[in-house]
């Protein structure tokens, strides 16, 4: 039995935001993950620019690091010099990967919580206003591309469900939906990445909108929802932003920036009550995570049985290419020449800080070239006419070492601090 792909409120007859077009052929998944997330995706996005991929995109959905990640994406997408072929960016670079080194060099987290703590100030608000003048330059959600499709999850904290972002429309279905919302790029973000319980939650005002009724919007006549909602991190429903990519587009190109589940045998941490919490929060976090990929993998395999036995059925994405920084690339074929890869890399990266705080050198670059090598690899052997696309000729940072084992830092080392 194959679990039904998630619903799409927008498909319904009654939709009040007008018709939200038909199928779509990629979309792509940037899952949470904090500052580690946005570099490992911004080399995914390096390698899909290469490969001719970025261009297609038709909706790019996200969650917290992801989100970050996509609003330096959209603010910069018109900017974008596709070339005379018009599929690659040529000023990827420039325009995508220098600002994001530039602003993940940047310590937020620390300013965001100092002045959280302060009587009668928002956290989330702080880091509205920060990612405003940093990351999205001012711009409002009616400024980014209608297409792609970008949209910025968060979760709901009254109904558990998602409250999602885009220049079409932000909607709860269970509470209903504002059509063209008037609000600025960074309130969105600042939403999908209020992580709890330090910057949660993000308070987002309704009496300045027209919220309508959705099919299935039970809490819709609720009279506090309808003055305010409150929102966390996005990752707290779903950390992969799946959901609106899977059936609405033929092709699912999912990036997990997730592994904080590593393993940890040091039993004596788990008499103290904060790393117990924090254990079982990966734990369910990763639980979740599980699931809809094996849910997803598993629609896609039924969609292209049915569709080649000529069956009739609602499943509209039959491909996916997932890609994770949890992946062991150590022998792999997809790897430039010359370069090797050690096993303890996957490992040591998918378990590096979520932190809003600036990273080793070393480790950020890492990073990038490690979600370049597993989206190439991914892409390579899950997508529709892209076997035998050439291998990559060299590393985003060809100056990491991934033959060396990695060095974590430790405090008392400065040696291992650059």
């Amino acid at each position: 039995m194959i679990d039904p792909a998630p619903e799409d409120v927008s498909r319904d007859p009654g939709f009040p935001c007008g018709q939200s077009g038909g199928q779509e052929r990629y979309g792509l998944a940037l899952s949470g993950g904090g500052y580690r997330a946005t570099l490992f995706h911004l080399g995914a996005l390096w390698r899909l620019n290469q490969l001719g991929l970025l261009r297609q995109l038709d909706r790019v959905s996200t969650v917290s690091g992801g989100s970050l990640m996509a609003g330096i994406l959209a603010t910069r997408w018109d900017e974008l010099d596709w070339g005379e072929d018009g599929r690659r960016a040529l000023n990827f670079e420039e325009l995508v990967v220098k600002p994001t080194v530039d602003f993940t060099g940047r310590r937020i987290d620390g300013v965001v919580i100092a002045l959280g703590l302060i009587p009668f100030v928002s956290p989330a608000d702080v880091m509205d206003g920060v990612l405003n003048r940093t990351l999205t330059g001012g711009r409002a959600l009616a400024d980014i591309p209608e297409v792609p499709r970008f949209v910025f999850n968060a979760a709901t904290l009254a109904t558990g469900r998602a409250w999602r972002f885009s220049r079409q429309y932000m909607v709860d279905s269970s509470i209903g939906v504002v059509c063209a919302p008037k609000l600025p790029l960074s309130r969105a973000i600042a939403a999908s990445a209020a992580y709890p319980p330090l910057v949660a939650p993000l308070i987002l005002d309704l009496t300045k909108h027209r919220l309508q009724p959705v099919e299935g919007a039970d809490y819709f006549d609720d009279k506090h929802l309808k003055r305010e909602v409150r929102l966390l991190d996005g990752g707290a429903y779903d950390n992969l932003g799946v959901e609106t990519v899977e059936g609405r587009c033929a092709i699912a190109l999912v990036s997990d920036a997730g592994g904080n589940l590593t393993l940890d045998s040091r039993t004596w941490r788990y008499h103290f009550w904060w790393p117990l919490i924090r254990k079982t929060l990966d734990l369910a976090v990763e639980g979740g995570r599980r699931q809809r990929r094996r849910g997803l993998i598993d629609r896609a395999k039924a969609a292209r049985l049915l569709s080649a036995a000529g069956q009739k059925h609602g499943l509209v994405t039959e491909h996916v290419a997932i890609w994770r920084t949890a992946q062991d690339m150590s022998g792999s074929d997809r790897l430039p020449d010359g370069v090797v890869v050690d096993s303890d890399w996957a490992p040591y990266l998918a378990g590096l800080s979520t932190r809003m705080w600036p990273m080793r050198p070393r480790d950020w670059k890492a990073l990038v070239n490690w979600g370049y090598l597993t989206c190439d690899k991914a892409v390579e052997a899950w997508m529709p006419a892209m076997d035998g696309i050439e291998r990559p000729k060299k590393l985003p940072y060809p100056e990491i070492n991934f033959g060396a084992k990695p060095v974590p830092k430790k405090w008392w080392k400065p040696s291992t601090w650059l």
